[in-house]
């Protein structure tokens, strides 16, 4: 059974040390073999069924072409981002039950903008996707939806059952600090900061042969969720369902007031959306 080969205060002092990296000066490579002491051996939860779920992407402007509203060429990938590196394409949606207007929160949409929408659903007839989440994401999931609360209780008590209670008292200190470091905003222009998340996404996706990862988002005071999917697990598993063009009239504390200026359900084999006022 693998652990981690530290002890509780030999993780904080690492972890400490993480945290004091000058990051702009660090490779990725450099933070990622930094790391494999902490996460080569950690556990985390696989978070099931995402099919159960709609994804969201969206845009500001208005785009005719699925494609645009999909994960952009590299080589217009010019900064770092929370989980990919330079002209490293990654598939970046909000997902769960306020994926709509949690993407629009990713955005920072404001009155006055034109912004198209699209709406996927993740089918998986051959295979089992394997989402895994950051940090307390099991709490934050069971929050916000009851029918779950009970099944992550219960894998929160076969966990400790299956490592005990000292190895998985270790990877709580871990998880904590996963979840205060993906929920620390990055200025503009300070984009270096994002190479730990990078550095930590990169365990994930290998250590865990993780599909997708889900983490708060950040951009949406934890309202909504994002999921970050590979690209090839994307383009494979990600089915086009809506697509839609608004405008945001008001944000108020209520949410936002929108107009909906178009939708459409179907695309060509150009993938370009078949309006429904067209």
């Amino acid at each position: 059974m693998k652990k981690i080969e530290l002890t509780k205060s030999q993780i904080r002092r690492k972890l400490t040390l993480l945290n004091k990296l000058n990051l702009k000066d660090k490779p990725i490579d450099f933070i990622y073999k930094e790391l494999k002491i902490i996460l080569n051996n950690f556990w985390t939860d696989d978070l099931g069924r995402p099919d159960l779920f709609e994804i969201w992407r969206t845009r500001k402007g208005k785009f005719t072409n699925l494609d645009e509203l999909w994960y952009p060429p590299k080589e217009y990938i010019r900064n770092f981002g929370r989980l990919n590196d330079n002209q490293e394409q990654i598939f970046y949606s909000c997902f769960g039950h306020n994926a709509n207007l949690g993407s629009l929160e990713e955005i920072r949409a404001k009155p006055g903008d034109i912004i198209t929408q699209i709406k996927c659903d993740l089918i998986q007839p051959d295979k089992r996707l394997k989402m895994v989440g950051l940090g307390h994401i099991n709490k934050w999931m069971s929050s916000k939806n009851l029918e779950l609360k009970n099944s992550y209780k219960l894998n929160a008590l076969d966990l400790k059952n299956k490592i005990g209670e000292k190895e998985f008292n270790k990877n709580l200190i871990v998880k904590e600090w996963l979840n205060t470091l993906f929920l620390k905003k990055v200025l503009t222009g300070e984009e270096y900061k994002y190479k730990l998340t990078i550095a930590i996404s990169k365990h994930y996706f290998n250590g865990f042969k993780a599909d997708g990862i889900l983490f708060p988002s950040i951009a949406s005071y934890q309202k909504a969720v994002n999921l970050v999917l590979k690209p090839n697990i994307a383009d494979k598993y990600a089915i086009f369902r809506y697509a839609r063009i608004i405008e945001i009239i008001d944000i108020t504390e209520e949410g936002y007031k929108l107009k909906i200026l178009d939708e459409a359900n179907k695309i060509d084999k150009y993938n370009n959306f078949i309006w429904l006022k067209a």
